[in-house]
Order: C-alpha cells, then sequence, then structure tokens
C-alpha cells in the first residue's frame, strides 16, 4: 500500500514480486520486524506472562533507526526517479501498448500549472472500463461550465477513486494533457482493437444463451431470400454491436443493477428462428376503441402492412409518419439512423441489453410529429410476438422446446409546438415462451407534448427486458407517461429521463400487478438540467404469492438546474406474505436555490379493519377485497383515456383480489375504535371508497 496509508493488519503472506515493487517490500519487512519487536516476551515456570522492558525498549530504539535509514532512502529514489522521467512521463503513459496496465496511488499536492493525481490499474483491454472512463471524460467536460479548469479536476478526482494501491505512478494533468487522452480513448473505441482478454461467459447460463441468440439469428438470415434497403442500412449497425457485444460483459447477478432480478430464469430459453402462425385474435384484443383506424402492428420487430391500418389523411396532410423503415421519408432517414446508431446508457445497465436489440433488429418502428402538427386522436402501436411452432405443423421435435424472440428498436421524434398521445402495448400468445427485447429512444423539441401510454401485457411464461430512454431537449416541453405492467415472469423496464430545456414538465407515473412468482421491475432516473424544471413520479405495486415487485429510481438536479419542483413517490401492497416488495427511491440535489424536491416510500398489506368495517356495511369479503383493491390502483388506471382498457385491468384486479390475505390488528378494533368505527355514516363510506 502507498506509504503515507497505514496497513490494516500484517501481511502473514509475500506478495508476488513481479506485482509488487521494492516500497512494499520494505514495508513488509518492516511490518515483521515490528510485529516481532513488540511481542518480544518472556514465560517463567509460574506466574503470568509479562513483557520485558529491556528488550523491547532496544527494539523500539532498533525501529526508530530502521524508519529513519527508510525515509531517506526512498527519498533519494524519488528524487532520482523524478529527474530521469518527469519529462514526457506523460507522453509516454499515451504511447503505452494496448495490453499495458498502469497503477496508480493518490492525490498529490498542486505544483507547476497543474496538480498531479493517480491513474488507477486500468487494463485497457476491457472495453466496460474503457467506455466508462470516455463516458466519464465526456460527462465531467459537458457538466462543469464556468470554469474550465474545473472539469479537468473533477476528472482527476474521478480517475483517483477509481485507482488502485499496488504502484506509485503518478502523472501530470493539465489541459493538453486530458485533451489527448479524451482523443486516445475516441481512437481505442473506435477502433476497438482488444489486446488482453475480458470476462467472458463462456459456459455459464448467460454464454449459453446469447450463444443461441447468435444461432437463431445465423438461421434467420440463411433462410432469407434477398436482402431490402432496409437492411443495407441496418447491416453496419448490426455488425459494430456484434463486435461491442463481444467486448462487454454480460448482466450478472453480481452486478448492483440485477441483484434483485432472477438472471437464472431470464438465461434460461433456447431459442430458434422458427415460429408460429400469428394469431389475429391476440392483436385484436389488444387494439382500442379509440385508435380504431390508428393502429400500426409490428410483428417480431418488424412492421406489418397487412395488420395495419393505412395511415389517415389527417396524419399525412400534417407532414407526420407512423412506421417502418420501408415507406420512410428520405428527409428522415438520416435523423432516424442516427438516433439508432446512438446506444442509450443509463446508471442502471440498461446499455447491454440495447446493444443487443441494436444487434438483433430487423427494423425500426418510426413515430415522426412534424413542426406543428396537433393530433387529437391517440395512436396505436402494438408489438407482437409470434409462439413458437405447434407440434402439428414442424416434424423437428427438437424445435418445440425452442423460444421466440423480439427486438423491437423504436424512435419517436417530436418536433416544435407538436402534440400527440401514443399507446404502445407489447403483447403475445398466451402460455408461450419467448423473449422481447425493445429498446425506446424519444427526442421532444421545444413547446412540444407528448402524451404516452404504455401496456406491457407478455405471457406469464415469457421474459420482457426494456430500455426507454427520454430527451426533453426543447424549453417549455413536456412528457407524460403512464405504463401498465402486468405480464411475463420477468418484466423489466428502464426508464431515463433527461430534461435539457428550460422549463420542462415531466409526468412519470407506472402500476405493476405481480403475480404467481413473477417478478416486476421498474427502474427510474430523471436528470434535471434546465431551469425551473417540473417533475411528479408515482409508482404503485400490487404484489402476490411467491412474486417480488422491484422499484429503484433516483431524482438528479444537477447545479445549473435552477428553481426546480421535483417528486417521486412509490407504494407497494403486498397481498400475501410470501410476496417481495423493493422500494428505493433516491434524491440528489446539488443547487442551493428549488422549488421543492421530496421523495417517499410505502410497503404495506391491507389492513384488516378496512376489511372489517365494509363487512359491517354488508358488503361480502371477496367484494372488499375487491373494493379495497381498486382504489388503490384506480388512481393510477384512470389516467388511461381508453373504456376497454380500464375495464380488463379492474377485472384482473378482481381475479389476484381472491389471493389477498389481511393482517387483523387487534389494537385498532377494540373498545373505543370499534363503537366509533360503527356509528360511522354511509356518507363516510362513499369518502372512504
Amino acid at each position: 500500500k502507498p506509504l503515507d496509508k497505514p496497513l490494516d493488519k500484517p501481511l502473514d503472506k509475500p506478495l508476488e514480486r513481479s506485482m509488487a515493487p521494492p516500497t512494499i517490500m520494505t514495508r513488509v519487512a518492516l511490518t515483521r520486524a515490528l510485529t516481532r519487536a513488540f511481542t518480544i516476551t518472556s514465560r517463567r515456570k509460574r506466574g503470568p506472562k509479562r513483557t520485558d522492558t529491556a528488550n523491547t525498549n532496544t527494539a523500539k530504539a532498533v525501529c526508530i533507526m530502521a524508519l529513519l535509514l527508510l525515509s531517506v532512502l526512498v527519498m533519494f529514489a524519488s528524487c532520482l526517479a523524478s529527474s530521469s522521467s518527469s519529462r514526457g512521463r506523460w507522453a509516454d503513459f499515451m504511447s503505452m501498448d494496448i495490453g499495458t496496465r498502469v497503477s496508480g496511488g493518490r492525490v498529490q499536492p498542486a505544483a507547476a500549472g497543474g496538480h498531479y493525481s493517480g491513474l488507477g490499474r486500468t487494463n485497457f483491454g476491457s472495453s466496460s472500463s474503457l467506455l466508462a472512463k470516455r463516458t466519464c471524460i465526456k460527462s465531467t467536460r459537458e457538466n462543469s461550465k464556468r470554469s474550465s479548469g474545473t472539469w479537468r479536476k473533477q476528472l482527476a478526482s474521478k480517475l483517483v477513486a477509481r485507482s488502485g494501491n499496488e504502484r506509485d505512478f503518478f502523472y501530470k494533468v493539465t489541459a493538453e494533457s486530458v485533451d489527448r487522452m479524451a482523443a486516445a480513448y475516441d481512437e481505442l473505441i473506435k477502433d476497438l482493437v482488444w489486446r488482453t482478454p475480458v470476462r467472458t461467459t463462456k459456459g455459464v447460463a448467460g454464454g449459453r444463451w446469447r450463444a443461441s441468440l447468435e444461432a437463431a439469428r445465423s438461421e434467420e438470415d440463411d433462410n432469407r431470400k434477398e436482402e431490402t434497403d432496409k437492411l443495407r442500412h441496418l447491416k453496419p449497425i448490426q455488425n459494430e454491436a456484434k463486435t461491442k457485444l463481444d467486448a462487454m460483459a454480460m448482466p450478472h447477478k453480481k452486478d448492483e443493477p440485477f441483484r434483485f432480478l432472477s438472471m437464472r430464469k431470464l438465461y434460461m430459453p433456447r431459442f430458434s428462428s422458427c415460429r408460429g402462425p400469428v394469431s389475429r385474435g391476440v392483436i385484436d384484443f389488444a387494439a382500442q376503441r379509440e385508435t380504431k383506424g390508428r393502429t400500426a402492428v409490428f410483428v417480431d420487430g418488424t412492421f406489418d402492412n397487412q395488420l395495419s391500418d393505412n395511415l389517415p389523411e389527417d396524419l399525412r396532410a400534417s407532414g407526420c409518419y407512423v412506421g417502418g423503415m420501408d415507406d420512410l421519408p428520405a428527409d428522415l432517414l438520416p435523423r432516424v439512423l442516427a438516433e439508432i446508431k446512438e446506444v442509450p446508457i443509463d446508471k442502471y445497465g440498461s446499455e447491454w441489453f440495447a446493444t443487443l436489440t441494436q444487434r438483433m433488429m430487423n427494423d425500426v418502428a418510426v413515430v415522426y410529429l412534424a413542426e406543428n402538427a396537433q393530433i387529437e386522436q391517440p395512436i396505436q402501436l402494438t408489438f407482437y410476438t409470434s409462439p413458437p411452432p405447434a407440434a402439428s405443423s414442424t416434424s423437428d421435435v427438437s424445435l418445440l422446446d425452442k423460444a421466440t424472440t423480439s427486438f423491437p428498436r423504436i424512435v419517436v421524434l417530436a418536433d416544435k409546438n407538436s402534440k400527440a398521445q401514443l399507446l404502445f402495448t407489447h403483447t403475445g400468445d398466451p402460455d408461450t415462451v419467448y423473449h422481447s427485447n425493445p429498446t425506446t429512444t424519444i427526442k421532444v423539441s421545444e413547446e412540444a407534448d407528448l402524451d404516452m401510454f404504455y401496456h406491457q401485457d407478455q405471457s406469464t411464461k415469457a421474459t420482457h427486458i426494456e430500455t426507454l430512454n427520454v430527451t426533453l431537449k426543447g424549453d417549455s416541453s413536456s412528457y407524460k407517461w403512464s405504463g401498465l405492467t402486468n405480464g411475463a415472469v420477468i418484466g423489466r423496464i428502464n426508464v431515463a429521463i433527461d430534461l435539457k430545456g428550460d422549463d420542462a414538465t415531466l409526468e412519470l407515473n407506472s402500476a405493476s400487478i405481480a403475480t404467481s412468482g413473477s417478478q416486476q421491475d421498474v427502474h427510474a432516473f430523471v436528470a434535471h438540467h434546465g431551469l425551473r424544471g417540473s417533475s411528479q413520479q408515482e409508482h404503485r405495486m400490487i404484489i402476490g404469492s411467491k412474486a417480488t415487485g422491484i422499484f429503484r429510481g433516483q431524482m438528479k438536479v444537477y447545479k445549473e438546474a435552477e428553481f426546480v419542483d421535483c417528486d417521486q413517490q412509490s407504494r407497494a401492497l403486498l397481498l400475501h406474505p410470501t410476496g417481495t416488495a423493493v422500494s428505493m427511491p433516491t434524491l440528489a440535489v446539488t443547487p442551493d436555490k428549488i422549488e421543492g424536491a421530496a421523495h417517499g416510500s410505502a410497503i404495506s398489506d391491507l389492513a384488516g379493519e378496512d376489511l372489517y368495517y365494509l363487512k359491517t356495511r354488508g358488503i361480502s369479503e371477496a367484494e372488499g377485497k375487491a373494493m379495497l383493491i381498486k382504489g388503490f390502483f384506480r388512481h393510477i388506471v384512470q389516467r388511461f383515456p381508453f373504456d376497454m382498457f380500464r375495464a380488463r385491468i379492474l377485472e384482473k384486479v378482481v381475479t389476484i383480489a381472491e389471493e389477498a390475505t389481511f393482517q387483523y390488528r387487534q389494537d385498532n378494533i377494540e373498545g373505543d375504535n370499534l363503537a366509533g368505527m360503527m356509528q360511522q355514516t354511509d356518507g363516510d363510506l362513499d369518502q372512504f371508497l
């Protein structure tokens, strides 16, 4: 360890000579000498053990002399090293081979126009560390606007925080050196030349899962008869994504964003390119009466003209577009390609799954709202995943155990002063095994108003991992998102919203229903960069037997975002003792001038006294359970302007209410409290409901 940091405990075994510099070996030897010197004891035949004072004084004197000698040697070696290699040390570092490892120590005092800091043990063969450090440089530079030297100091601090404690290798951070480092990282990421091996998943469940996906993709490419213009545009992006995936580590249970998720269930299926027939009944069931004539259907991520409605005349007249890449206008093609080339990255580990969508996508769902376009009626996009082939339709028995996949890539562009309502529905055949992996990018311009409704209604045996990245880049822009997840054995959505424009407004509401051993996971990250921004969040979960509901969110207000009003609330309702609720709302506020910032969380079961009160009014136990759960959920469901949708969701709530159990709290329904409950009027009942 560095000389300015004490050892936690004596080292019992020597370090590897190839990895330990002389200073460390000297310190180990000195530590052992100190340990022996202060434990010199003499033991007699009778009586307690005591320390020999003369030997101890002699040992102290020897140790002091050794420390003085060691200090002189270290000072001499440091002066010699600085005089011989201080000139051009940074240039030598930047010209190192990619596979070279550099280790460092702690921040040193400022000197001669810059300050010294240690670069941690960095493996330049690791793509994850390389991308992380380049992102660190980029974000630190963008977030510091007042002083040109501030972001360089922050960069040095972040690099030191990642440093190891194996060698004392210091370098000087200046304006030119940091710019050269950023340029060098850009070249390394661009070329993707890795000489040292990275962590792989060969031989484990994740590796077999990924290999099965690649095999299904190869079969699909071999069976394709011709290559369209759409695939020619997507092919370079897919190849680049494959290279990135080979260099990235797959998500693991030990990773913080996934420690509550069952990765074993996620990596269990194996896949094939063979698919069964499309169920028109499932697609019609997902359609809403309010979106009739304005529905676009995507089967396995590809736009289907036969199942979709023709674009209405009012959308064409206003210059809007809804559909795939085949009929995409030429002026929109560069904007869409630029969006799908960029991989959405958030702090909750969605980068790998977003890159996987980039690798496996076959089409792009595009929603373009032209400038000043005011769309009154809602537009629905249905994403359907085909089932595996039936036993009667194939002679290959091995295909019956294989699952299908869907990788929708969605881009929504809302130009200045546009307004629309969108409904996204993800569905599939009931009781079928498949994996859905959508990635959505939304850009909202100045004074645009986008109201988005989301419903994840996948099969109870399917897995669903989604990435939603929203940027409010214009002033006075508004975005509302209301989502409901009630399907899939593992359903996860990562929401990352960045409010960059001034006076931007955000409303984020989610409701999750986890039953019968399923896991519903909502991760939300909201960042405020503009002035006078407003964000309101409310997340509710209903958790049944052996199910898990997860919410993890963070609101981050940066220093330049003053006069911000933000709120984040999480509520979880446990219907069964075997259910698990995880709620972690967090808040990070940097500026002093804000309008308000709050966050909260509550997890509870339905109290038995509430059900008892309803039973005293002549309501049966089953009806009482349904009423209480509907009252908990109605607040979110009523935001959806679709009558059939609300009726179906409330009907589903009634079915899961049968497994609800109640904890009767006797101290709340005894004595005077019980008499007071009996004297309440029917008007109080209406207010309670």
